[in-house]
């Protein structure tokens, strides 16, 4: 399973701004009402208590330039998951542009 903000192609321009306007506005009002961490102080507060201290040394491996943005579409995503094998890929929840992405070998 994945789950991300993923484009599709089939988005026209202005959904796609809209899906984040929406998603900014909700998520805005939520760290505001309940005082939630946001991504960078989530991350902060993961790295902190040295849990998971070989997963964020990868992390940090993968992601050198600082961006997490793959830049690829939902499309692009599914095509390369069944490139790779396997033969089971659908979404399996949406909410906007948040989609989780099912996948079985």
């Amino acid at each position: 399973m994945d789950g991300d903000h993923f484009r599709s192609n089939n988005d026209s321009e202005y959904i796609q701004n809209l899906y984040s306007k929406i998603r900014d506005k909700i998520s805005g009002d939520n760290l505001s009402r309940e005082e939630a961490m946001n991504w960078e102080q989530w991350w902060k507060y993961i790295a902190d208590r040295g849990v998971f201290s070989e997963e964020l040394m990868e992390r940090s491996r993968r992601y050198t330039s600082g961006s997490h943005d793959q830049n690829i579409t939902l499309e692009e995503h599914i095509d390369i998951l069944n490139r790779c094998g396997f033969d089971s890929v659908g979404i399996i929840w949406q909410y906007l542009d948040n989609r989780v992405l099912f996948s079985r070998k």
